[in-house]
């Protein structure tokens, strides 16, 4: 995660135990506090580096403070040294007329000053000192402190034991700020050690009450300095023998500006900060309160003077809180390890406003992954894969790859998805990676919500503001797999025709998967807020790059306006003997349902059930079958247990991404789902004399039909149906279909005893075709292996027939025999391509079958799907329970294909 783990592992284990995992705002929230409560509760044990500042005057102390144990060895007197010895370096001004010769020196009876005088001072030093390590709970004084500071005895040592704020010298390489050592200067040489001026400027300028307690401007009993984090404690003994006393000057006042300053001496740092301090004459200037001209210190112009806290060396450092230069957070953390959205977050709150560009398009190393072959509707996993550094960023790159130039660089391309967790932080990796790699514009619905056909729709009908249309999309769900933290998610691309991309890309894509080498991505792009309509423009490296933020709605309910009579189903809906019921089970579809249903047909706002779009679907799984749509299963009257309210003469449900749809009669099951691979269409298609053709499992495989004009209206299992006014299956379409077709037998009954209901016109197509029991047994997270073994199976079985035949009349005689079987190979008729091994199938004579096949929507693990179709043309048995009606066909279909045996289960995970 980019943090330390010996400072951090706490806030670092609270962070990843999270459930759901926080975002990016959270996680540095988080820990910014931790660091806070780092600097109030740190222990005396815990207390890494306090710095602070000792002042050594280089003029006379009082007679107290002398260590009389060293002798000059050029005056033999006591209390210096030769190095101090007034006879080598020369008399202080402040010396005057009294005697040079060899005599004591100043006695320590001699009256200390107590005003504001204006004597001559000695060269004061300022050292910058560290101490390490705690001794009773005062700072223990290494030989390595004492560096470039002789003279002071351990208990003259101050440091801050409250704030432990500091200043100190830091020196800028690659970056980071470092605090070097013991840095020494000398400041100044000055008239008036006790001038309320000197000790004003000496202090760097604090309040007039903080000036004051120093004793030798107004004799109290301790020195405290606190100001950009230097205290001087009460605890620091003896520090006033330091100074030098002299008598006062009553005449002085308080405040009063000194113009005595003779010289300011800009000397060497020690050398353990290891740069010199270039030496300086500052000008006299006016040091009244409000009226010095504030500038920047031209000795410290290559070092941080704000206030610092120094942490153990494990630590990184934090900005401070107090005033001056903010510097970004970069300067003090090394993030080169983060993963590509921490370094975006980071650079977004480092910004100090709105950037209108950004500066530099990086290329990020990375390895391939080796699961991300894509499946009949793109690439699903667990969301914990997902997040994975560079797993999502990988498949980005490789789609990009896989296009043509044309359809990448000065493009448009539209991102947004069901909204399932994730998503949002998905959709703001490819709105940088999009910049990066050339793309023009790219739209987003608001709030990243666009159902799957919504998205085609868009494609195909959106037009922009300066005549742009979009060339692809990046679609974001996993249809109706369940969402949340530990859930799955999902990432699809459809072409320009807004279908799902043929296989020729995503083999083309998976290959790129398993060789790339790096992605592109523009990091320090700022993350756009997508819940607000509207443009954000960028300038950047690749030119004017544009994120267009538009209404979800809008251009989908324009289309299906366009294709049904609105004013014919609002007469329906309005209908007092019509009740109307939809189940968004907390899907994108409830982004849809608001809008039509209420809005523009007029349907009450109670007829809508789980239709605010949630991250996790409200914990529930968003499938639109009997399994999972209870709520509408048992106010439709098909539940275990019969309410006593009426239930509505039609209901429908969606699913996660709203592409499927499930159709409701009052207590009665309907019919729009699995047509194409159903023998039901065969049927109507040969009646009505209608092309037929019969592809794979997959929407994309209808995309070229309806270009080419050869497919008007398709469908396949799992509830998908829709026509050629997009290049998706569409559950919203679905459901308008029905209330057209209801609208229609009863425009002229809307005012009769009984209106014509989903029941009667089923009923009524079984006296006409037959009807097709159905049934789809689904084995989820199988072992991938195991799954594969029971496919091999059932192919060597239809090696021989007689064989299988002999098999099935042992299990029940009543079934029929098997007249055909083979591996669903399909043949395009617009291209020429060929699509191999799309399902097992065993064909009965009496139009029956069989079908087993391995889904590719699963996230993890195999699926494997069981379809069961028993034809029945007699009408006297077309009434029968789809149970008992089914029952002798599944226990072939089981026992035939030794399910239990190859993969341990012994019921599906969900029966349609």
């Amino acid at each position: 995660m980019g943090l330390d783990e010996e400072v951090y592992g706490t806030v670092r284990s609270n962070i990843l135990s999270t459930e759901p995992l926080p975002n990016l705002n959270r996680v540095y929230a988080m820990v910014v506090q931790q660091e806070r409560v780092r600097t109030m509760t740190r222990t005396r044990e815990e207390r890494g580096n306090p710095m602070s500042f000792a002042v050594q005057a280089g003029g006379r102390n009082s007679g107290g403070g002398k260590d009389k144990t060293v002798v000059c060895s050029n005056c033999d007197r006591e209390g210096h040294d030769a190095d101090s010895c007034f006879q080598l370096i020369g008399y202080p001004e402040w010396w005057g007329n009294r005697s040079r010769a060899t005599t004591t020196g100043r006695g320590s009876g001699q009256k200390r000053g107590t005003g504001g005088g204006r004597n001559k001072a000695g060269i004061v030093r300022a050292n910058a000192t560290q101490a390490s390590g705690t001794d009773g709970g005062r700072s223990v004084v290494t030989d390595s402190d004492r560096k470039g500071l002789s003279g002071l005895n351990d208990e003259q040592w101050g440091y801050d034991r409250n704030s432990r704020k500091l200043i100190g010298a830091g020196e800028r390489r690659e970056g980071l700020y470092f605090l070097k050592g013991v840095a020494s200067a000398h400041t100044c040489k000055m008239k008036g050690v006790a001038s309320f001026e000197l000790w004003h400027m000496r202090m760097g300028h604090p309040s007039s009450k903080v000036v004051e307690l120093i004793p030798e401007v107004n004799d109290l009993g301790a020195v405290l300095i606190e100001n950009r984090g230097v205290n001087w404690s009460n605890d620091v003994e003896n520090l006033e023998n330091d100074f030098d006393e002299q008598p006062a000057h009553s005449t002085e006042r308080e405040g009063e500006v000194n113009r005595d300053v003779e010289e300011i001496i800009a000397t060497d740092v020690n050398a353990s900060v290891g740069n010199e301090l270039e030496e300086n004459v500052i000008q006299e200037e006016s040091l009244g309160r409000g009226q010095r001209v504030k500038q920047p210190s031209v000795r410290l112009r290559e070092y941080v003077t704000n206030s610092i806290q120094v942490y153990p060396p494990a630590c990184s450092l934090l900005q401070s809180n107090s005033s001056g230069t903010p510097y970004p957070i970069a300067n003090y953390v090394n993030y080169d390890k983060f993963s590509s959205h921490h370094r975006s977050f980071l650079a977004t709150v480092t910004a100090g406003h709105e950037p209108s560009t950004y500066a530099e398009v990086s290329r990020v190393q990375t390895t391939p992954f080796n699961d991300q072959k894509p499946g009949t509707s793109g690439l699903r996993k667990k969301v914990k894969i997902f997040k994975q550094p560079n797993y999502l960023e990988n498949f980005v790159q490789s789609t990009f790859n896989a296009l043509s130039a044309n359809k990448v660089r000065g493009a448009t391309l539209v991102v947004s998805g069901d909204g399932r967790y994730f998503s949002k932080d998905a959709i703001q990796i490819i709105i940088k990676m999009a910049a990066a790699n050339g793309v023009r514009r790219v739209w987003v619905g608001q709030n990243g919500l666009l159902s799957t056909p919504a998205v085609s729709a868009v494609i195909r009908e959106r037009i922009g503001s300066d005549g742009s249309k979009a060339s692809g999309a990046f679609i974001l769900t996993a249809s109706h797999n369940p969402g949340g933290p530990n859930e799955d998610f999902g990432i699809k691309y459809n072409m320009e025709n807004g279908g799902p991309a043929p296989e020729a890309i995503t083999d083309k894509i998976y290959e790129n998967t398993k060789t790339i080498k790096e992605y592109l991505i523009a990091e320090d792009l700022p993350n756009v807020d997508i819940s607000v309509i509207g443009k954000t423009s960028f300038a950047g490296p690749e030119g004017q790059f544009e994120i267009d933020v538009f209404d979800s709605a809008s251009d989908y309910v324009k289309l299906m306006k366009s294709i049904f009579d609105f004013q014919s189903i609002q007469k329906l809906l309005s209908s007092p003997k019509f009740t109307f019921c939809y189940d968004a089970l907390h899907g994108v579809a409830g982004a849809y349902a608001k809008r039509i249903f209420v809005e523009e047909l007029g349907a009450k706002e109670s007829s809508l059930l789980n239709c605010v779009p949630k991250e996790d679907f409200g914990g529930g799984h968003p499938d639109p079958n009997l399994t999972y749509a209870k709520e509408l299963v048992a106010r439709m009257g098909l539940g275990k247990s019969n309410s006593q309210d009426e239930p509505p003469e039609f209901g429908a449900a969606a699913d996660g991404d709203a592409d499927r749809n499930m159709i409701l009669g009052k207590r009665f099951f309907g019919v729009a789902r699995s047509m194409p691979t159903s023998a039901a269409l065969d049927v109507v298609a040969k009646h009505l004399n209608l092309k037929f053709f019969e592809v794979p499992t997959g929407w994309k495989f209808f995309g070229n039909l309806m270009d080419a004009g050869l497919c008007s209206v398709c469908g396949e299992e799992s509830f998908g149906t829709g026509s050629d006014h997009i290049r998706e299956k569409d559950g919203i379409w679905a459901v308008l279909a029905w209330l057209s077709i209801l609208a229609y037998k009863n425009k002229e009954n809307l005012s009769g005893e009984k209106l014509v209901s989903v029941e009667e016109i089923v009923r009524q197509h079984w006296a006409t075709y037959g009807r097709h029991y159905y049934t789809r047994y689904d084995y989820e997270n199988v072992d991938a292996g195991a799954a594969k073994e029971l496919m091999a199976y059932l192919v060597k079985l239809q090696s021989s027939l007689s064989e299988v035949n002999k098999i099935i009349k042992g299990i029940c005689s009543d079934v029929s025999n098997v007249a055909n079987a083979d591996e669903f190979e399909y043949k395009d008729p617009v291209d020429g391509s060929i699509s191999k091994h799309q399902g097992i199938r065993y064909l009965f004579e009496d139009g029956s079958r069989l079908v087993f096949r391995l889904s590719g929507t699963g996230s993890e693990g195999a699926t494997i799907r069981l379809y069961i179709e028993q034809y029945e043309k007699d009408p006297s048995k077309t009434g029968r329970d789809s149970q008992e009606a089914l029952a002798s066909l599944v226990e072939v279909a089981l026992k035939l294909s030794k399910m239990q045996e190859f993969t341990g289960r012994t019921a599906p995970t969900v029966i349609t």
